[in-house]
């Protein structure tokens, strides 16, 4: 009878059921938690440090329009005054910064896989 009473107490976690806002649970903070795992964080300074060593092997002239554009947020124009350089030549460095920088990427995904 002691058993049946002491099941009867256990708390029975449901997985359908929605975790609270606010939950301390564990169960709750695992399943909840929008932070990275240990793995995902490797994972991603892993990446980061591979698409950073492909941004150091493009072109010069490709690299720096790139990383004024993407990093930088500069505008075309921004960039062809700062480089005292054409839109046109922006454009098209830009455009061949990408597809070099594209090709680095799919062959690192396929070294991955």
């Amino acid at each position: 009878m002691r058993r049946r009473r002491a099941r009867g107490r256990r708390h029975i976690w449901s997985l359908d059921a929605p975790i609270e806002a606010g939950s301390t649970t564990l169960l709750g903070e695992a399943i909840a938690s929008e932070e990275p795992g240990a793995e995902e964080q490797l994972g991603n300074q892993q990446l980061g440090a591979a698409l950073s060593e492909a941004i150091a092997e493009l072109k010069d002239k490709h690299r720096v329009v790139l990383t004024l554009r993407e990093i930088d947020g500069l505008s075309y124009e921004e960039i062809a005054s700062a480089l005292d350089i054409s839109i046109g030549t922006v454009e098209s460095r830009l455009h061949r910064a990408r597809e070099a920088l594209a090709k680095k990427v799919k062959k690192l995904a396929r070294e991955l896989d």
